[in-house]
């Protein structure tokens, strides 16, 4: 799953990457995007805060974590040698922690399928993708991926696969 501060939620948004973003295609997915460095405007739409603000909000919100986690495991004794994943900072996991986090959207009509059930399989398998390339995707960016009737016959390697070739093309 998708950490919450790198999900694009707010229909402004939406519509604003489908505005002004790039575009690329493969044969069961497209991808939008839109660089908020580049952009004109600059800043999110809908968005409860700004970039600083978000950052802020997520570095204390990471500190809070490492101090109960720290408190568990010294509690535990002799794993309190131990480096629990959680302790790692953001920064270790997303090398542009700097800057505001790319935010990715998803977006799948009934199209695809009439079965809530095999959208949502489809959500979580892009999502899972998403996950595993995050960190290797630069800061400022939002994304949508929208889901091609095609998509159905696709498992989580041919997602990846397609997702990292957009991406790679995108920069």
């Amino acid at each position: 799953m998708l950490p919450k501060m790198h999900r694009l939620r707010h229909r402004k948004n939406f519509n604003r990457v489908y505005r002004e973003g790039l575009r690329q295609n493969s044969r069961h997915l497209t991808l939008r995007a839109l660089n908020l460095s580049r952009s004109q405007k600059g800043k999110r739409i809908g968005s409860r805060h700004s970039g600083d603000r978000l950052q802020v909000a997520a570095q204390k919100e990471n500190a809070q974590k490492k101090e109960r986690s720290a408190k568990r495991v010294s509690d535990r004794g002799e794993a309190s040698k131990l480096i629990h994943h959680s302790q790692l900072s953001e920064a270790d996991s997303f090398p542009n922690a700097g800057a505001p986090p790319t935010q990715i959207g998803i977006s799948i009509s009934t199209k695809v399928s009439k079965r809530a059930v095999v959208r949502n399989r489809i959500k979580r398998q892009i999502k899972a993708a998403m996950f595993s390339l995050l960190p290797g995707i630069a800061s400022n960016w939002l994304i949508v991926i929208s889901v091609r009737p095609e998509a159905i016959e696709c498992d989580y390697r041919q997602f990846l696969r397609e997702l990292e070739e957009m991406i790679k093309n995108l920069r």
